[in-house]
């Protein structure tokens, strides 16, 4: 990409027309912006443990739509997908191969402190959390019961709305590239308050292609 093309000064940027800066701001973030999104420090959480806080834990499965067969967690041909949202902060999502306690606690322990308070849905992969030194919430989605107080999963169940609505408008993703687009919509959740397209061009003025 010819980064020259879009290299105009911060403070001019008000004078390209909307449809140019929605153009370089698609072409950022699909050419380098997701690799970016993947390294610290934009991304939260990589390269480092989150800091103590509410964090809520959760799985999604994103991919092929459901039929005949097998259904409800892990339906075939769908990839699971571990979320982390630390409340008032941001997300962390990794691709996962299955959505068992084997899977899940090696990165909630290499992620989040302990003594942090975690919250969750009846998940069971997540038995076990306090013998692991989490303060354990959960909420029972089984019963009917979707929040009780500050029990609730709805920041992360916020984000997983956002991603497949993102996705959703591809029309299909190709699993190898998969990662990369879902890394992109973790990006720009933990961004979304910012001007996005100042901040790439701000981050490639400092790391040029």
């Amino acid at each position: 990409m010819d980064f020259e093309a879009f290299a105009v000064d911060e403070g001019d940027d008000a004078s390209l027309s909307f449809e140019r800066r929605r153009r370089a701001e698609r072409d950022f973030a699909g050419f380098a912006g997701v690799q970016r999104a993947m390294q610290g420090p934009l991304s939260f959480g990589v390269g480092g443990e989150i800091p103590p806080g509410e964090i809520e834990v959760d799985e999604s499965y994103f991919g092929a739509r459901r039929g005949r067969g097998k259904r409800g967690r892990g339906a075939s041909g769908e990839t699971p997908v571990l979320g982390l949202h630390k409340r008032g902060d941001s997300v962390f999502v990794s691709v996962v191969e299955n959505c068992s306690k084997q899977a899940l606690m090696p990165i909630l322990k290499g992620r989040v402190l302990a003594e942090s308070d975690v919250y969750t849905d009846g998940w069971k992969a997540c038995d076990g959390l306090v013998t692991n030194g989490y303060k354990h919430h959960r909420v029972h989605h089984h019963e009917n019961e979707f929040a009780r107080g500050k029990n609730h999963v709805n920041g992360i169940e916020s984000f997983w709305s956002f991603a497949k609505m993102r996705m959703s408008k591809l029309h299909g993703v190709k699993r190898d590239k998969f990662l990369l687009h879902l890394k992109e919509c973790e990006w720009r959740w933990n961004h979304r308050r910012q001007n996005t397209y100042r901040l790439l061009l701000s981050n490639f003025r400092k790391k040029p292609l």
